[in-house]
């Protein structure tokens, strides 16, 4: 069962962690998991406009940004639905305030072991306050006139929509030009599409060129939309109207609404057409009018998430009572562990104790951690860049034991009373039975670590440290969000009532209408009849307590993790990367970085002749080459100097196609043959030494050094002929398809190397260091100036923002380096010289863990601030855990507004924030 976030990031494309996901929920004003903003129960998570502004519709959407609409978190089928045609409405001080009563709900079946029963659990996807039809504009439909066929589509690319409609008489730009036209992708006769917006393009035809209107579109094929867009022409000689429809509303709501019924509960015959997948649309936020301060209108667009079951193997469900091992496996470590060096790249590895212990623990999957066996077979995970811990320092868990991932029951044992879920206190009661029983049936060294996730937010919860836990110590503590204890609630599964069954007349509901406002009352009670559904469908007609999980924390814990579509073709990392021994060669710079070696890709060789045809990856002697993904030995022959070549067709399961030349290898070590079919992380061979057979020697190609390497050369365009070993093109001479290999290699080795965490790891800073992504971020604030300028402070500078004195440039006299300015290499290289010093400044001023994203962030404030103590309000609050108000503190460091810092902190702070790597500006 595929399984997916519930939103997309602000460009439309998948969060690639939890952490991304989790950050933006975890901001939101109100509505977080179980308790809500009226301090009650809360059995779900809300998502609103202000963390995802482009998933509520309004008027004019298309023309204001890119809709991008929710989306389903499990593959299942739609059992329930509710829609409503125009909002419904409930009275408050004499006004119609509006609020939407649509939902969706989608049942599901995990089967982690479709062989074993005992091993499933039925749960259901609620998705409420959905956007009523009235939300959805329509768009017009189009189909190419009678007798015209090969009409080209033109490419899309978003935030591009030709010349801007408040220019009614534009001057030709060539940055309007049509965009290219998409190859083998045509429209014909009678071909229909459905246009989202219009735009307007400038298209040059027999020498004379023409503004020319467009239509964003999608194709329109047996009532089914395409998922890609289109630039379409619309010129009328081609093509003619032909209807309109509903282009942005899901398909399940299609069919909903072509039943004619609105309003109320439909239950669904769960036949085929009703089949939604994890990742297709569910709709959009819905818009609710709320009672604020005095006689106030508050107006917000928001969805409730849920997810529930009935199942009555949940919670047995949780130990993995089948003991499933199919699926992924998790470490743990353990806070107070030390951590081990790796002592260089020897075969079978060795390891050194270090000083360094790790200040909390973290969940993390087992195939990022890249284990090791040393000689004596016993395995070593890789916990941080250089940290290691061994077997017997870290606990292994299979993906579905989620007891041991921190998930636990708990039942209310209230009479479902509303007013009684926190006030009788049956949480913190639940807490400590949790404490207790972990504690008893738990045994071995490291039998602490359940018991100790519920101590540890038990001591937070008590503030008083009476030894009890008030109704008011815990409302004020999931209020504070405090990380530690959101990662202990996050992972409760609780049996409760919910709010979706019975009216305001139910005695459970009659004490909170005793104590609410009256001039509130009508609203509440127009607002909870118009909600109510469960009653109408038969899982949960009982009106019986059924379990609640955190929707997003609980799903993911079943998705299986990501395939890897490339690996690094080395199982370690190559002795020329930026943190090893031959750094000064590094395998990825580019040709303008002073690393730029001769084993970057177009390097000069012979003497100028040609260019460097691949990247060089250097190791130690003999060490295995793996394939990058599946694929097929087509040529294996003699290379350089003795060492010989691989090529492997490669094709990966998104549908890349491509050619690797796998070359100088050791000849013994070749392992393959030809048409042998090869899987992901195949030994091929090992790398190969080059020796001259003309001086008996080893070229100098570290001087002083003995150099074995993998040279990794790439065609990506894939045809029935594989690339030959020469060819007489200039300048590689090799076959014109030949590309650099750098973003596969890059693509590669984040797989391969870099760790992912999970909701609950931010990771002792002492560990972290600025990453790859967050020095691109920097430098895009910075800006590249080859020459020296006074900055905002009037301070001379140069290259990235590197401070040559604290004057005035024209105040001093330059050195030689600078008086005729410098290139983006030594930029580069003063900004590396310059970055340790704000790195070291972030660790001596802050104590708390930190997620790699939230680090990188803090850094680039540093390198513009230059201390913390300059912001002792954002230091205050991170050092106290509030990781929410520390980022808010970024939008008042901007020297009272200037509208470059504003800009600089809104963006360090949508960093910090989600992950988002956007310094454009």
């Amino acid at each position: 069962m595929k399984i997916c976030f519930p939103i997309r990031d602000l460009n439309g494309k998948e969060f690639t962690s939890v952490d991304e996901v989790m950050s933006l929920i975890n901001s939101e004003a109100h509505g977080t998991w179980l308790l809500g903003a009226n301090g009650l129960w809360h059995g779900g998570i809300h998502i609103s406009d202000i963390t995802q502004p482009f998933s509520a519709l309004n008027k004019d959407a298309h023309n204001n940004s890119d809709p991008i609409p929710l989306q389903f978190m499990a593959d299942g089928t739609v059992v329930a639905y509710r829609v409503n045609d125009f909002y419904q409405t409930a009275p408050y001080c004499g006004k119609p305030l509006r609020f939407s009563t649509s939902f969706v709900l989608v049942k599901s079946v995990c089967q982690p072991d479709p062989e074993k029963n005992a091993s499933w659990l039925e749960f259901y996807s609620l998705y409420m306050h959905l956007a009523a039809v009235e939300d959805y504009p329509k768009s017009p439909c189009y189909k190419v006139s009678s007798g015209h066929n090969g009409i080209s589509v033109r490419k899309y690319i978003r935030g591009n929509y030709g010349v801007p409609e408040t220019e009614s008489s534009p001057q030709y730009s060539a940055a309007y030009n049509a965009p290219a036209a998409v190859a083998r992708v045509v429209v014909n006769d009678g071909d229909q599409f459905v246009v989202s917006r219009t735009g307007r393009f400038y298209v040059t035809r027999s020498r004379e060129t023409k503004l020319l209107p467009f239509g964003l579109s999608r194709l329109l094929k047996d009532g089914k939309l395409s998922k890609e867009q289109y630039w379409i022409t619309l010129d009328a000689g081609y093509v003619e109207r032909d209807g309109e429809m509903y282009d942005l509303m899901p398909g399940w709501m299609n069919q909903a609404v072509a039943k004619g019924v609105f309003n109320s509960v439909i239950n669904t015959d769960g036949s085929e057409i009703w089949k939604v997948s994890a990742g297709s649309p569910v709709g959009f936020m819905g818009l609710n009018e709320v009672p604020g301060v005095g006689q106030l209108v508050e107006q917000e667009r928001f969805v409730h998430l849920e997810v529930i079951s009935t199942d009555s193997k949940m919670p047995a469900f949780l130990s993995n009572p089948a003991s499933v091992t199919t699926g992924g496996k998790l470490i743990r470590t353990i806070a107070g562990k030390k951590m081990h060096l790796r002592n260089g790249e020897t075969n079978p590895p060795t390891f050194t104790a270090s000083e360094v212990a790790l200040a909390s623990g973290a969940l993390v999957s087992r195939e990022s951690t890249s284990p090791v066996k040393d000689a004596a077979e016993k395995w070593w995970f890789k916990v941080s860049d250089n940290g290691w811990m061994p077997q017997a320092d870290i606990e292994e868990i299979e993906q579905y034991d989620l007891l041991k991932q921190g998930f636990y029951p708990l039942e209310e044992d209230s009479d479902g009373d509303i007013m009684h879920t926190f006030m009788e206190g049956w949480v913190s009661e639940a807490f400590g039975q949790v404490a207790d029983l972990t504690q008893k049936h738990n045994s071995g060294p490291l039998s602490a670590r359940v018991p100790e996730y519920y101590r540890t937010m038990m001591g937070k919860l008590d503030e008083n440290k009476d030894g009890r836990i008030s109704a008011d110590e815990i409302r004020r503590a999931l209020s504070r969000r405090d990380p530690q204890v959101r990662n202990i609630i996050d992972r409760l599964v609780i049996k409760h009532h919910s709010e979706w069954i019975g009216g305001p007349s139910e005695e459970r509901w009659k004490g909170f209408y005793k104590i609410l406002d009256k001039l509130s009352i009508p609203y509440c009670t127009k607002w909870q009849s118009g909600h109510e559904w469960m009653s109408q469908v038969a899982a949960f007609k009982d009106g019986k307590p059924i379990w609640h999980m955190h929707p997003v924390t609980f799903l993911n814990a079943l998705k299986k993790n990501k395939e890897k579509l490339i690996i690094f073709p080395l199982k370690v990392k190559p002795k020329n990367d930026l943190l090893n021994e031959w750094k000064r060669y590094y395998w990825a710079a580019s040709l303008s970085d002073p690393n730029a070696s001769q084993a970057i890709f177009g390097r000069a060789r012979s003497g100028g002749q040609r260019r460097h045809a691949a990247r060089d990856l250097y190791t130690a002697p003999l060490t295995e080459v793996v394939a990058v993904c599946d694929g097929v030995i087509r040529n294996i022959t003699h290379y350089y100097y003795g060492t010989w070549q691989i090529t492997v067709e490669h094709k990966t399961k998104d549908g890349r196609h491509f050619y690797v030349r796998y070359g100088e290898v050791d000849p013994r070590s070749i392992v393959v043959r030809a048409e042998q079919l090869v899987k992901q992380g195949d030994v091929l061979a090992k790398t190969g030494l080059m020796i001259n057979p003309n001086t008996g020697r080893h070229p100098d190609i570290i001087p002083g050094q003995t150099v074995y390497m993998l040279h990794f050369e790439y065609y990506p365009t894939y045809n029935a002929v594989y690339p030959p070993n020469n060819t007489s093109d200039e300048p590689y001479r090799r076959r014109i398809d030949l590309r650099d290999p750098l973003e596969i290699l890059k693509e590669g080795y984040k797989n391969t190397f870099e760790l992912t965490q999970s909701t609950d790891s931010r990771i002792d800073i002492s560990l972290l260091n600025l990453s790859d992504d967050g020095k691109d971020f920097i430098k895009g604030w910075e800006g590249f100036n080859p020459n020296a300028y006074n900055d905002s402070e009037g301070y001379c500078t140069i290259g990235y923002g590197h401070l040559i004195a604290r004057n005035k440039c024209e105040d001093i006299n330059l050195s030689t380096e600078f008086r005729n300015g410098i290139d983006e290499g030594r930029a580069n290289e003063l900004f590396e010289i310059r970055l340790p010093r704000y790195v070291s400044s972030l660790k001596n001023s802050v104590a708390v863990n930190l997620y790699q994203h939230e680090f990188d962030a803090l850094v680039c404030l540093l390198f513009n601030l230059g201390s913390l103590t300059k912001a002792p309000n954002l230091r205050a609050k991170l050092n106290s855990g509030d990781y929410i108000g520390a980022s808010n503190e970024f939008l008042d460091i901007t020297n009272g507004g200037t509208s470059g810092l504003v800009s600089r902190r809104n963006s360090e702070r949508n960093l910090f924030l989600r992950g988002v790597y956007d310094s454009s500006h």
